[in-house]
């Protein structure tokens, strides 16, 4: 596909049969903008299995998994208040449709979120970071089922991205050992949810920017905050509805055995997801998404098992081998690929 930039306007032009047409409504320097704003999201999003695994591997009895999600979503919240009390002037008053937009986008965040936490906590954190970042196959699909053009070079870059991806997690897998704890059919509905997972933050990445073009991108954030935290609220209560007896001895022994140092790392973990991860992470990607598209931003978003490699390095000591770093050119390829491709249409 042949392009050119006008340096008049600086935007993205495609040559046609009646001559040079634009075809993205941004020009290149927000593209690029766009792109540096999914990477520092990025970076919140592969801070979080690493440190999850932190704090299933430091304390013996982990907190309740519901109820750790409803407090994550919570402190979420209440950043989100706090950051609308602060900066009145970046909101505007909120539309039914908005509303609805930020239900669905709740919805599609609790159930990613949810079913990303228990999986991590069955299978192991390779396993769990290549069924995740299926997302990278997900997106293209769904939005080439709903009719969305997809061009041949983002494809490649999916590809590409599977197979830095597979690099990765077969580096990690060299120095593991066959003795790790998990069984495999404890492992295989881990790998499930986390599957699960995936197709959650697959439906959230497409609607975030289609509802994106239609509302104020603050107000979008805000009223998915709201929604998820709710959804993450009556997710704690139900399974006391379906094992009260079992759920609420499962909460009181973890209170009783709670200390003063895993009580410190399980707040600490819960603020950073909460206020970084759930709220200002997604803040940055819902403003960077609107620009550079879905289905471009997965490649982008593939960076995140490396990110958590080097994360998982700093904290558990976790090293990268040979096929990890092929795995990070792959990646660089892939991202050369998205970064020279500007947005697709509306879906």
């Amino acid at each position: 596909m042949e392009h050119l930039e006008r340096s008049g306007k600086n935007e993205i032009y495609e040559r046609e049969s009646d001559g040079w047409l634009p075809i993205s409504p941004y020009p290149r320097n927000e593209y690029l903008k766009g792109i540096g704003l999914l990477g520092v999201s990025t970076f919140f999003f592969g801070s979080y299995s690493p440190l999850i695994r932190t704090m299933f591997t430091s304390i013996t009895d982990h907190p309740p998994l519901m109820i750790w999600n409803a407090c994550v979503a919570i402190i979420g919240l209440c950043v989100a208040e706090l950051h609308r009390f602060t900066f009145p002037q970046k909101y505007k008053p909120l539309t039914e449709d908005e509303v609805h937009y930020g239900l669905e986008l709740g919805f599609w965040s609790f159930m990613a979120s949810s079913t990303n936490t228990i999986g991590i906590s069955l299978t192991t954190a390779d396993q769990a970071a290549f069924c995740v970042e299926t997302t990278t196959i997900m997106v293209p699909l769904i939005q080439g089922f709903c009719g969305v053009p997809v061009p041949g070079k983002v494809w490649l870059g999916c590809v590409l991205s599977i197979l830095g991806i597979w690099a990765l997690i077969a580096s990690s897998s060299e120095s593991a050992s066959s003795d790790q704890g998990f069984k495999m059919k404890t492992a295989l509905v881990g790998d499930l949810l986390c599957i699960l997972a995936a197709f959650s933050y697959s439906m959230f990445d497409v609607r975030v920017h289609k509802f994106g073009k239609k509302s104020e991108l603050y107000n979008l954030a805000y009223t998915k905050m709201v929604a998820y935290a709710g959804f993450s609220v009556l997710g704690a209560f139900l399974p006391f509805i379906l094992d009260w007896t079992g759920y609420y001895l499962e909460v009181v022994e973890f209170w009783n055995s709670l200390t003063p140092d895993a009580f410190k790392l399980i707040s600490g973990v819960m603020i950073w997801n909460g206020a970084l991860v759930q709220f200002l992470a997604h803040l940055i990607m819902i403003h960077g998404q609107d620009i550079v598209g879905p289905s471009r931003a997965q490649v982008i978003y593939a960076l995140t098992p490396f990110l958590s490699a080097i994360i998982a390095w700093c904290i558990l000591g976790e090293t990268l081998g040979s096929l990890g770093l092929l795995g990070m050119a792959i990646f660089m390829v892939a991202l050369l690929i998205v970064i020279q491709n500007p947005p697709e249409p509306d879906l």
